[in-house]
């Protein structure tokens, strides 16, 4: 006749392996678990980076177009300039005829 400590151990062995498989499912469920959220937190730093190489380069263009207007600014003082050189000349050539 058995006894009951010695029917309790297969029973005590098996709910044992039953428990540490379960937790070895857990456990890779975490494991995973970790290796997706580092994945995921790989992209999200790649796209952190994208933007703001992205937002630089809105800048930069930005100040393209501040420059391009400054150089337009430039362009038309440098017409009106010209055109008040040539009404001078014109004026001192007036001048010259008249001495």
């Amino acid at each position: 006749m058995q006894t009951t400590c010695s029917r309790s151990t297969p029973q005590s062995r098996r709910r044992a392996r039953e428990a540490g498989r379960g937790f070895a499912v857990v456990a890779d469920e975490v494991r995973n678990l970790a290796h997706r959220i580092h994945q995921l937190a790989t992209q999200m730093q790649q796209m952190i980076e994208e933007l703001q190489v992205g937002e630089r380069l809105g800048s930069v263009t930005q100040r393209i177009g501040e420059i391009d207007g400054m150089n337009l600014s430039v362009a038309a003082a440098t017409e009106e300039q010209t055109t008040v050189i040539e009404s001078l000349n014109v004026d001192i050539n007036e001048i010259n005829l008249l001495n």
